[in-house]
């Protein structure tokens, strides 16, 4: 994983013999060009230049120039991190996707804009972590689940954890360091450690619905929410 990634690579050439390329290979390298031996039996190039694992039928690479809005298909298959580095400022994702796997959308620098479907009930693992412009995002009626770093290192500067949510993973908003006011529904049932720790700017945590011990819920479990966060934080039960 990762093993050239932030380098200043800008042509891979994949040998025939070379049969698998790890997650995140060459994130974040200014690559303009790839090239596959006829020979090689796994990987080729598809039509948009991109790496493509043809044995898996999965896209493990986007060259990193793909920019402004993108499409993602749920007939389509990608690797985790094929899209880290790339340019891409607002992701649509497309209807009758149910999950967001780990790691899909990692490390996307100009990503500010996410369009979620409403048949979406889980977003994985790191799923846009890393992701520093993301501040905008709708929140499906089906979604129940966010996994551990779904959104740090994001930039959000309010978060809604909507009616709906029953489990939000370890550290899922931690180091958003614009973010200043947080609504949690009183549907949640499971907390992550860390949820929103090195939120620097949180100022306002609104527990919202028919939750009335919030002391409670932060305390009785030891979950460190708010841990590093350096202002003073207001917690009410409006």
């Amino acid at each position: 994983r990762e093993a050239f990634a932030g380098s200043l690579i800008t042509e891979v050439k994949v040998p025939k013999n070379l049969t698998s390329i790890g997650n995140g290979a060459f994130g974040n390298c200014p690559i303009v060009s790839v090239t596959v031996s006829a020979d090689n039996e796994v990987y080729a190039v598809d039509a948009n230049g991109n790496l493509y694992d043809k044995k898996n039928n999965v896209v493990a690479m986007i060259l990193p120039a793909l920019s402004g809005e993108f499409t993602f298909r749920k007939d389509y298959t990608y690797q985790p991190q094929a899209f880290q580095g790339t340019k891409v400022t607002k992701l649509i994702i497309e209807e009758g996707i149910t999950e967001i796997s780990e790691y899909a959308f990692y490390g996307m620098p100009e990503l500010a804009e996410v369009v979620l479907p409403a048949s979406l009930k889980v977003i994985g693992n790191y799923a846009f972590a890393n992701c520093e412009k993301l501040s905008v995002i709708n929140k499906p009626a089906a979604l129940t689940e966010i996994g551990d770093y779904a959104f740090a290192n994001d930039g959000f500067a309010s978060v809604t954890l909507a009616d709906g949510l029953t489990k939000v993973g370890n550290y899922a908003f931690a180091a958003n360091k614009n973010l200043k006011k947080v609504d949690i529904s009183d549907t949640i049932e499971t907390f992550g450690q860390y949820l929103f720790a090195d939120c620097d700017a949180l100022e306002e945590v609104n527990f919202l619905g028919n939750r009335t011990e919030i002391t409670g819920v932060l305390s009785s479990t030891d979950l460190y929410m708010f841990a590093g966060c350096d202002g003073e934080i207001t917690l009410s039960n409006p």
